[in-house]
C-alpha cells in the first residue's frame, strides 16, 4: 500500500487578516498594516457564477476550490466547516494555503485537531481562524427590500432584521442574495495571546465605521499579535477655550462646518470631540500621515473655523504625535497640558 504524501507547514509568528464589505473598511485595513485583506477576491460558497479573478483567494465552498485551483492560489473560508484534522489534510491536498477553522470550534477542539495533524504529518498545519466579527446566521436567495420593492436601495443604506430576541443586520450581496448576522459580535481579542498553534487571526468587518475598524485592529495589535508593516498614526488634539457665551453661536456654527468636512477627508482614521465645560471644547482626529493632517488642516472649512478660534477664543492650543494606537481623552490632555506647562488633577476624570 503506498504511504500517504504528508503536508506540513513551518509555523510562523501569528498575524492578522481582514475581511471587509466596504471600500471604506479596506483603505482603514491597509492604513494599519495589514497585508492579506479580504474583499473583491472572496468566492461564496452560494455562488454559481465565476468570473476570472487575480491573486489569491478566499473560497468557501468546493465548486470555487474546484474552478480556481488550477489558476489562483486561495484560502478556504469558514463555510467548508473544518473541524478536525482530516478535513485540514484533504484541502491542502487540493491546493489551500490555509484552512479557516469553523466558527464553532473551542479552545480544546482547536489543540486536539493540532495534536492530530502534527502526529499524522510531522508538521504543523497552516491555520486561520475568526477572531472578531458578527457570525453569519443564514444565507438566504430571498431579497426582503424587493419583496418591498426597494431593489437597489440596500446600495447605499443598511438594514436590519428587529424581533423579540434582538438586532439581524442584513448583508446584501451584488447577486441580490443576501447574508444574516447574528447581532452580537464575537469578539476574542482578549484571548489573543492564548491562541496558540493558529498563523492567521482574522476580523470579519460588516456593518463597522472605519473608525470602528481602526479601532478593533489597534486592540488586537496590543494583545500581541503581529502586523507586518503597521504604520504609525499621527494623532491630532486640540484645546479651545473661548471668550465667553456671547461668542459661542459662531464658535458652534464653525466646528459644525469643520466636522462635515472632517468626516468626509483623506486619511482620517478616528475622530473625535469632547468638553471640559461651556467655554472649554477638544477635538482629536487620527490619521494615516502628516500630509494627510496638513492638507485637512489648512483647506475650507477647517482654516477659517481656526482663524475665527483665534479671534473668540483666549486659549487655542494643539499637539501632535505619532503613535502605534488611538489615545484615551486621558493620554490625549496631559499631552497637550504638558506642552504647555500646566500640571493636571487627575481626579477629574
Amino acid at each position: 500500500m503506498e504511504a500517504k504524501e504528508k503536508i506540513s507547514f513551518a509555523p510562523v509568528q501569528p498575524y492578522l487578516t481582514a475581511s471587509v464589505t466596504t471600500k471604506e473598511q479596506y483603505d482603514a485595513c491597509v492604513s494599519c498594516g495589514i497585508k492579506e485583506i479580504y474583499f473583491d477576491n472572496v468566492v461564496r460558497r452560494n455562488q454559481n457564477d465565476y468570473q476570472e479573478k487575480e491573486g489569491q483567494l478566499l473560497i468557501g465552498g468546493y465548486g470555487g476550490i474546484h474552478h480556481y485551483r488550477g489558476t489562483n492560489p486561495f484560502v478556504t473560508d469558514y463555510s467548508l466547516n473544518v473541524i478536525n484534522a482530516t478535513s485540514c489534510y484533504e484541502l491542502y491536498k487540493l491546493g489551500a494555503k490555509r484552512v479557516t477553522l469553523s466558527y464553532e470550534m473551542n479552545k480544546s477542539q482547536i489543540e486536539d485537531v493540532l495534536i492530530a495533524y502534527v502526529e499524522a504529518n510531522d508538521g504543523y498545519p497552516a491555520l486561520e481562524m475568526i477572531v472578531y466579527g458578527k457570525a453569519p446566521l443564514m444565507f438566504t436567495k430571498y431579497c426582503p427590500m424587493r419583496k418591498m420593492n426597494q431593489c437597489r436601495i440596500c446600495r447605499t443604506k443598511s438594514y436590519e432584521l428587529k424581533d423579540e430576541q434582538g438586532t439581524f443586520p442584513i448583508l446584501s450581496h451584488e447577486d441580490c442574495t443576501a447574508t444574516i448576522l447574528n447581532g452580537k459580535t464575537l469578539n476574542l481579542l482578549d484571548e489573543l495571546p492564548n491562541i496558540k498553534g493558529i498563523e492567521a487571526l482574522r476580523l470579519n468587518f460588516t456593518v463597522e465605521s472605519k473608525e470602528q475598524v481602526v479601532k478593533v485592529i489597534h486592540m488586537a495589535t496590543e494583545n500581541g499579535c503581529f502586523v507586518e508593516g503597521a504604520i504609525s498614526l499621527l494623532i491630532s488634539v486640540t484645546r479651545v477655550r473661548v471668550k465667553g457665551m456671547w461668542v459661542l453661536p459662531f464658535f458652534i456654527y464653525h466646528i459644525v462646518r469643520s466636522t462635515k468636512q472632517l468626516n468626509r477627508a483623506a486619511g482620517l482614521l478616528h475622530s473625535d470631540l469632547t468638553r471640559d465645560s461651556w467655554r472649554v471644547g477638544w477635538t482629536m482626529s487620527v490619521w494615516e500621515n502628516k500630509d494627510r493632517m496638513l492638507e485637512y488642516r489648512n483647506h475650507g472649512n477647517h482654516a477659517k473655523a481656526m482663524r475665527i478660534a483665534r479671534r473668540i477664543g483666549d486659549e487655542v492650543e494643539a499637539v501632535h504625535w505619532d503613535a502605534d494606537t488611538i489615545p484615551s481623552w486621558e493620554e490625549a490632555k496631559i499631552r497637550l497640558h504638558q506642552k504647555y506647562g500646566r500640571k493636571l488633577d487627575q481626579n477629574k476624570w
